[in-house]
């Protein structure tokens, strides 16, 4: 009987190491492509610049005022050299922003003509309106720029403060 036992076990261990998986034969398999590296594109020269100096000339002021904006301005200052930094476009229309304040207008056939309206606040509501006409010529624009304000808690349109004044700027709109 303990021969019989034996061959059993034999048998049982037999059989089950001919139940073991059979490896798998390699095949010819490609292998996975590297993940892409982002591109990188070289840095860009800068864009060119779209600046353009403002210059004051024959500027006239009311005796005794001061004044929200202009080339003297309390809140927005266009005084003296001041870059224009955005001109936009869409047909004749056309946004201009000079330092912090924005105009808006048209320009056509080399004539300009913007115009900015404003609130501010001194011993109650004010608002001023500011306007810029002029012309194109020889890459040089040339305008005329006028200023008024509003003292609105009292319905003093026009107020008696007013600037006008000559600005000029090269390159072209």
């Amino acid at each position: 009987m303990r021969l019989g036992v034996g061959v059993a076990l034999l048998v049982a261990c037999s059989s089950k190491s001919e139940d073991k998986p059979t490896p798998i034969a390699k095949r010819d398999v490609a292998p996975l492509p590297e993940p892409e590296k982002p591109r990188v594109d070289p840095p860009r020269p800068p864009a060119p610049s779209q600046a353009r100096t403002v210059r004051w000339s024959n500027v006239t002021r009311t005796e005794g005022c001061f004044f929200f904006s202009g080339p003297d301005g309390r809140d927005d200052q266009l005084v003296g050299d001041v870059v224009v930094e955005t001109v936009e476009r869409e047909g004749a229309s056309i946004k201009l922003r000079i330092g912090t304040a924005t105009f808006d207008g048209t320009y056509e056939s080399g004539e300009l003509s913007l115009a900015r309206k404003s609130k501010y606040d001194y011993n109650g509501p004010w608002q001023t309106t500011e306007t810029i006409r002029g012309r194109l010529v020889d890459g040089v624009l040339a305008a005329n720029y006028a200023y008024e304000e509003c003292e609105l808690a009292v319905n003093q349109c026009p107020g008696h403060c007013t600037v006008t004044g000559t600005l000029t700027f090269a390159r072209g709109l």
